[in-house]
């Protein structure tokens, strides 16, 4: 009878330690700020302006009978670039909501596999007038809204911790810049004509995303995520550029952010685990 009243003691002690070691440390607030920056590739098409003149020889000088030449340069992606500015809300243990402002720049250009590509300037009937192009490079700014959703399988606020995180991407193209760069500068007269010839970029373009991530550091100090997004599905069909057109196929994409806490009233009570509790 003693020793089963030493055991019931011992496993009493035993239990109420490890209810101890779950019960609250501390609060973290809820609402923490992220600077995030990220990219993602784009697939599509290249679409050529049709006053631009390729592969006839006896358009360019010193190419001979060459007729595969004077082509522009072909791709069929572009890498959106990004950076954001998104509260994070921790709805749960497990669960958290973000949004915030993303600002995307995407780079593209006209090149040719030579030195130079003609364009072909509008006249009368009579005679036709090309100008040389060594290229035109396009930078687009656009402002968006991102809306994420983060799920945490384990509810153990660990030093490293995986997630899932489900997200979309609604963007606004708010200014375009074109440069041109001429053979000749004398036919810099003509870059507000060829500029007006230019199909503007589309208004608005969005994407939708699934990914993986991981996290570094508690949530009581800062702490920083990696995310591998994939699969993302973008708009058919949106013109992104005024030289490239999109494709609804499966894209990639990759984004690291570093999160501060915001002190509030709204606290999210953290608690210490001896062992992973569902």
């Amino acid at each position: 009878m003693k020793q089963l009243s030493i055991i019931i003691l011992l496993f009493t002690l035993l239990y109420t330690q490890k209810s101890e070691a779950q019960k609250l440390l501390f609060e973290v607030p809820k609402l923490r700020i992220g600077v995030e920056a990220g990219l993602l590739t784009m697939n599509g098409d290249l679409v050529k302006p049709s006053a631009i003149r390729e592969n006839r020889s006896y358009y360019y000088h010193n190419f001979g009978d060459d007729f595969y030449s004077g082509f522009i340069n072909s791709r069929n992606s572009l890498t959106n670039y990004y950076f954001s500015i998104k509260p994070e809300w921790s709805v749960t243990h497990r669960l958290t909501l973000t949004s915030g402002l993303r600002l995307s720049i995407i780079n593209d250009e006209l090149n040719s596999d030579q030195n130079y590509f003609l364009w072909q300037l509008p006249t009368g009937n009579s005679y036709t007038n090309f100008i040389r192009i060594n290229g035109v490079t396009q930078k687009n700014f656009s402002i968006g809204i991102p809306l994420e959703l983060r799920i945490y399988p384990k509810q153990m606020d660990c030093f490293l911790r995986q997630y899932f995180v489900f997200g979309a991407a609604f963007n606004f193209n708010t200014f375009s810049k074109t440069t041109i760069d001429f053979e000749n500068p004398a036919m810099e007269k003509h870059r507000e004509d060829i500029l007006k010839t230019f199909e503007k970029p589309d208004v608005f373009y969005s994407y939708y995303y699934i990914g993986i991530g991981l996290k570094f550091g508690k949530q009581n100090h800062p702490f920083g995520t990696v995310e591998l997004h994939f699969p993302m599905l973008i708009q058919n069909n949106r013109r992104i550029t005024s030289f490239f057109k999109t494709h609804n196929e499966v894209q990639v994409g990759l984004s690291t952010t570093l999160y501060i806490p915001v002190p509030t009233k709204h606290k999210l009570q953290i608690i210490d685990y001896n062992e992973d509790y569902e």
